[in-house]
């Protein structure tokens, strides 16, 4: 047993750091959880043109986030994800993505700083340019 403990300890110093993020609120991640469409985003103050097409995919579950950018839905790596009643936090590595979300219209709506810094105050992308809003629309299983 001494050996097994000393084991997971030298594991734990030499790996990725861990995020012991609070518990979702059920209530909250359950309308969150499943696979989601990008059909608007801004970047860098620009509305994005997708052409018609999908701008891409993104899969939330309890407590990890995953992305599609391709033309399938093939996800890669899943990230710790903590999602509040408003917000939600993204671990990449040893960094942290701050957001916000709100649903309108039936649609998803998030919000994120692009240099990983404070939360933002407001989905306002276009005013500034820091910020990246994505709307995305619930996939149908």
């Amino acid at each position: 047993m001494r050996f097994r403990l000393h084991t997971l300890l030298i594991a734990l110093a030499l790996g990725p750091p861990l995020v012991f993020a609070e518990p979702p609120d059920a209530k909250f991640a359950d309308a969150l959880v499943g696979e989601w469409e990008i059909v608007e985003m801004i970047y860098k103050g620009k509305v994005q043109d997708f052409r018609g097409g999908s701008g891409g995919w993104i899969k939330i579950e309890r407590e990890s986030y995953s992305h599609s950018g391709s033309g399938k839905r093939d996800y890669g790596l899943k990230h710790p994800c903590r999602i509040g009643a408003s917000e939600f936090d993204i671990t990449f590595r040893d960094r942290v993505s701050k957001g916000l979300y709100e649903m309108r219209d039936g649609k998803l709506r998030i919000v994120y700083r692009e240099d990983l810094g404070d939360r933002p105050a407001a989905f306002d992308a276009v005013a500034n340019p820091d910020l990246t809003l994505l709307v995305l629309k619930k996939v149908k299983e």
